[in-house]
């Protein structure tokens, strides 16, 4: 008869990594480690045999985790007890669902995993809600994709979105998908399972890397059969700026990874072995350069590099200037003579027009006709100024406002885009009507505008407005 050893490991989450308390249930119970010390991530499988084991006996492991089940039976895939550690946590790390484990462990049969065990945060009604908020929140990702695009277009819109709709939780106490979805924050674990899951969406093969000396978690990203660095977290600034989001990891080889982040030597991918040789995509691209996230517009791309905007080809390896921003400069408050060195525009588009902001107001380009405008806000808060924007949807911008380029509690305020711009306005009028919004807030009431009652609604109106605001 074979003998059999149970082991129940308790598992925690603990600062991006895994706590452990483990309970025998017999004298002869072997407790396997799984403790790291001090939140850092546990180690990335290393073995020959725990990269070997199927893929299956992790698609039955994660039905076990979907569908709220005690345990998934793997004893057919003859995986050594030694090597249960590095395949839970490979579990664990490539399977952002996996969010509503509270604790688990594993039965072994004649050394081998019988089986692997789980519990729950939750109930079974409440943890298939999460799980169907997760899928909801993905989805609604997934669908703005550019339509037939590469995997390079696909790596990069993904990046992109995630640093510009995200922030880094600086309480360091989010580390899974979940709510990072749901609660638009988190730390490298949440980037990392969260764009692993979007590119798996796409059909990207990504995986989840870690490096115990830097205790940081990012990805490896499969475009053209090659694997490459991808650091959403690394690209993503602190403190947040609105429809800002860097490339300096975007695509990058070990060596070039190694030379920016030394640290990261003992770097080990979750699951499974891969080299990041080619430097193919780190020198001669759009988003080289830019601070601003690639716009993917009715078939073409965009890129805006300094204040100048791009069309970009399929390749991205040729831009072509098609508007600049003429108020590129970020003066200190008030003081025309001293300027913050950096553009803190913005890119995106709303409807079939691209946006952008300047210190004071906001500028828009149209790719179908080539007209371009600018609307001067100057609705500042304080003494603050913008130094970001973002499109929230369904008609709405947010603008950022803070003192200075260094400042770190910015301050979001909402405006309609309506007021902006429309085609049945004039320049006068759509700026007069930003100018309503910030005097008189909802009153929408055109003889407000008149301030000479002349009956039209003109430049003289406007100058007048300004000279009130000011």
């Amino acid at each position: 008869m074979k003998k059999v050893i149970a082991l129940i490991l308790m598992l925690g989450v603990l600062l991006g990594g895994f706590s452990v308390t483990a309970t025998a249930v017999t004298e002869t119970t072997k407790v396997i480690p799984l403790e790291m010390p001090d939140g850092h991530f546990q180690s990335a499988a290393s073995s020959a045999s725990a990269l070997a084991v199927s893929e299956t006996a992790y698609d039955v492991m994660l039905d076990a985790v979907v569908n709220h089940k005690s345990s998934a039976n793997v004893l057919r895939f003859n995986i050594p007890s030694a090597d249960a550690q590095d395949v839970y946590y490979n579990f664990l790390y490539n399977n952002p669902e996996t969010f509503v484990v509270k604790g688990g462990g594993i039965s072994t049969s004649s050394g081998k995993v019988s089986t692997f065990n789980f519990s729950y945060h939750d109930s079974a009604t409440v943890a298939a809600q999460k799980l169907a908020r997760y899928n909801a929140e993905l989805d609604k990702i997934v669908v703005l994709a550019p339509q037939n695009a590469t995997e390079l277009e696909k790596a990069l819109f993904i990046h992109d979105y995630i640093v510009t709709h995200f922030q880094y939780d600086t309480t360091k106490s989010i580390f899974d998908a979940y709510n990072f979805l749901t609660l638009g924050t988190g730390v490298c674990e949440s980037y990392g399972k969260t764009f692993m899951a979007l590119a798996r969406r796409l059909g990207l093969e990504a995986y989840t890397v870690s490096s115990y000396n830097a205790n940081h978690l990012w990805n490896v990203v499969k475009i053209g059969g090659t694997f490459y660095h991808l650091d959403a977290t690394f690209d993503d600034p602190i403190a947040d700026r609105m429809g800002r989001v860097g490339h300096d990891y975007f695509l990058l080889s070990t060596k070039t990874l190694l030379y920016m982040e030394p640290t990261r030597t003992d770097w080990v991918v979750y699951g499974a072995s891969v080299t990041c040789n080619s430097t193919s995509y780190e020198n001669g691209y759009a988003w080289c350069g830019s601070s601003n996230p690639i716009v993917f517009l009715n078939g073409n791309r965009y890129a805006m590099v300094g204040n100048t905007l791009y069309s970009v080809n399929s390749a991205f390896t040729t831009k072509t200037a098609v508007y600049t921003q003429p108020k590129n400069k970020w003066y200190l408050y008030n003081n025309p003579y001293s300027s913050w060195s950096g553009y803190y525009g913005s890119l995106y588009a709303v409807g079939n027009v691209l946006y952008g902001n300047t210190q004071k107001g906001m500028w828009y380009y149209n790719p179908t006709d080539g007209q371009s405008g600018y609307f001067e806000i100057d609705a500042a808060v304080g003494q603050r100024s913008i130094y970001g924007s973002f499109y929230a949807g369904n008609g709405i911008l947010q603008l950022l406002y803070c003192t200075d380029a260094n400042d770190q509690d910015g301050q979001a305020v909402e405006m309609d885009i309506s007021l902006l711009t429309s085609q049945n306005l004039s320049y006068a009028e759509a700026v007069l009507n930003v100018y309503r919004s910030v005097l008189y807030g909802d009153i929408y009431n055109s003889e407000l505008l008149d301030t000479n009652d002349d009956g039209v609604v003109d430049v003289i109106d406007l100058v007048r407005l300004k000279k009130r605001m000011a």
